[in-house]
């Protein structure tokens, strides 16, 4: 028997290939998951412009037992204040009640989107105040109707 050698490597998220190997740990655990927990699943929703088909921003989430979590929304700087990052929540909504969730659950920054988030009706329910240097991290979550 061929005994197997490893090492262990620490990437910064700099290039290709560190982003493939992520995308390989998070497909694990996705597969991992998925045998555990009732309803899991990942979604992502992008805005593509139509004269290039390039991507301008999206939303990616994951599903468990009637609960959705949002990992990240993104809209490019210049398509900003256009409502897109509204449609993307108001379509991540529409999905999660198809797919029988109560709530949707998410994290942000100071720096980031916590206004954003409050005015379509996401609640703070903890936050980590001394996160770094001033930033807080807010967990929020907005209960379906």
């Amino acid at each position: 028997m061929t005994k197997k050698t490893f090492t262990i490597i620490v990437n910064e998220i700099q290039d290709e290939k560190a982003l493939t190997d992520i995308s390989v740990i998070k497909q694990n655990m996705f597969k991992y998951n998925a045998q555990h927990i009732r309803g899991y699943k990942k979604i992502s929703i992008f805005i593509k412009d139509k004269s290039n088909n390039s991507t301008k921003g999206g939303l990616s989430a994951y599903f468990q037992s009637g609960v959705m979590f949002i990992e990240t929304v993104i809209v490019d700087k210049k398509e900003r204040l256009r409502g897109w990052g509204t449609k993307l929540l108001e379509k991540a909504e529409e999905i999660a009640i198809e797919n029988k969730c109560n709530c949707i659950y998410l994290d942000t920054f100071t720096f980031q989107a916590l206004g954003f988030y409050k005015k379509l009706g996401y609640k703070t329910f903890s936050k980590l105040d001394d996160y770094d240097d001033g930033i807080v991290l807010y967990w929020m979550k907005k209960v379906l109707k």
